[in-house]
């Protein structure tokens, strides 16, 4: 029932999702695999809240935050967000 999102640190791009999260947001996987945080995260909403983030979770490992999530229709919904950082071949994951 959760949707889980891998995310590229560097690019902020969505790098894969499972299938809760496409239909929580109302996308297609080729339509969200353009996308990133940025886009759908209604308090992420530019470059430099995505740093803040990235560095939040490096210094912490993981974040814990309520947001909310606008879906591809414009429409916004409440979630809790998990971001816990993945380190795999000098990339950084969340």
């Amino acid at each position: 029932n959760d949707a889980v999102y891998l995310a590229d640190a560097e690019t902020g791009r969505f790098l894969d999702f499972n299938r809760t999260a496409a239909e929580h947001l109302g996308y297609e996987r080729d339509e969200l695999l353009q996308l990133g945080p940025v886009d759908v995260v209604v308090d992420m909403g530019t470059v430099r809240t995505w740093s803040d983030t990235v560095a939040a979770v490096r210094a912490r490992g993981d974040v814990v935050r309520r947001s909310m999530h606008r879906r591809k229709d414009g429409s916004e919904f409440p979630v809790e967000v998990a971001i816990t950082a993945i380190e795999t071949g000098g990339r950084l994951l969340m």
